[in-house]
């Protein structure tokens, strides 16, 4: 009965960082859908107004036209060099790997009548494969797994 407690509570542990990468990974969708909004708004203001300013003469329209421009390159220049896509992508990944472990223990652990050795096989199973998805998860900040843990 040991083995099927400590089974459960790794589990339950899984179960807390999946939430946590849930959480994250759809923050970090959203930073990723509003940036890129952001960044094809000034771009197609910049255009434009630069055609506009351009066919009117009008400097003040060629010169919102410019900063608006410059304001959707530096945009997309700082969301490249934080890489909010692959983070996002690297989140998904390990949720999407956490939940199907999650989902596979808990399916096992329903069979009636597992003996020691089915329950060591799974608890080794579960070790291996939390090892493999650990080797490829973005890292967690502890203030997050704290206050998951807490809810």
């Amino acid at each position: 009965m040991e083995r099927k407690a400590l089974i459960l509570n790794l589990i339950k542990d899984i179960d807390r960082r999946k939430k946590i990468y849930e959480k994250r990974m759809y923050r970090l969708k959203r930073i990723d859908d509003i940036s890129e909004t952001i960044i094809s708004f000034c771009g197609v203001t910049s255009s434009s107004l630069l055609l506009v300013g351009l066919s009117t003469a009008n400097p003040i329209l060629m010169l919102i036209g410019t900063v608006s421009g410059i304001l959707s390159t530096i945009s997309g220049t700082v969301k490249n060099a934080y890489k909010v896509k692959d983070k996002f992508e690297a989140c998904k990944t390990t949720y999407l790997n956490l939940n199907e472990l999650s989902r596979e223990s808990k399916i096992i652990m329903m069979r009636n009548h597992l003996s020691a050795t089915d329950l060591q096989q799974l608890l080794s199973d579960i070790s291996h494969k939390l090892s493999l998805i650990d080797d490829t998860a973005p890292p967690i900040n502890d203030s997050a797994h704290i206050a998951t843990k807490n809810n």
